[in-house]
C-alpha cells in the first residue's frame, strides 16, 4: 500500500510501474511510455532527415491528415490529431545513457537511429538554432535549423518548455 508522502508515492508509482511494464504497445503503431505518459510512434524512423522548420511542418500534416500522402508509418491508423515534436525535457524522461541507442531497457521502438532527432525546444540566445539530442549518448546540442535531423513524434504526457 502506498502511504501519501511524497517520495514514498515516487517510489511506489515507480515499482507499478516496473511490475506492469514500462511500454505498451497500442496495436496501432504507437507505444505508451507509462513513466511519463507520453505516447510515442512505434517506428522511430518514419520519415527521412529533414530542417526544423519541414519537421514542424511534417508533424502538423500528420495531425490534419496529411501524412499518408507523402509517407507511410508502418502499422500506424492515424486516429490522432495532437502529435508534436518532443521537448527536451519529454526526450530526457525517455533517455538511459547506460544504453545504445540510449533508451531503457525492454522498449518496444522500432526503426531507432543512433543519430540526432530534433527537439521542440529552442534555445532563448538565438533563433536559427533548435536542441537536438543524440540517441548515440543521450546528450543535448544546439543544432542549426536548416541542417537535417531525425524526427520522431510524441502526444500526450505533460507538456513542458
Amino acid at each position: 500500500m502506498c502511504r501519501v508522502n511524497r517520495v514514498l508515492l515516487l517510489l511506489c508509482l515507480s515499482a507499478t510501474v516496473l511490475a506492469e511494464g514500462r511500454f505498451v504497445d497500442n496495436q496501432d503503431g504507437t507505444i505508451t511510455d507509462r513513466q511519463s505518459g507520453l505516447m510515442w510512434m512505434q517506428n522511430a524512423h518514419c520519415w527521412s532527415k529533414m530542417e526544423w522548420d519541414d519537421a514542424m511542418t511534417q508533424v502538423k500534416n500528420l495531425n490534419s491528415g496529411g501524412f499518408f500522402s507523402q509517407t507511410s508509418c508502418e502499422g500506424y491508423s492515424g486516429q490522432d490529431a495532437d502529435w508534436r515534436l518532443p521537448t527536451a525535457v519529454e526526450w530526457e524522461s525517455l533517455i538511459d545513457k547506460n544504453n545504445q541507442p540510449a533508451l531503457p531497457d525492454q522498449h518496444l521502438f522500432r526503426d531507432v537511429r543512433a543519430g540526432y532527432y530534433w527537439t521542440s525546444s529552442e534555445p532563448p540566445e538565438d533563433e536559427k538554432y533548435a536542441w537536438r539530442i543524440s540517441l548515440n549518448d543521450g546528450d543535448f546540442m544546439r543544432g542549426i535549423k536548416r541542417y537535417r535531423k531525425l524526427v520522431w513524434p510524441v502526444r500526450g504526457g505533460r507538456q513542458s518548455p
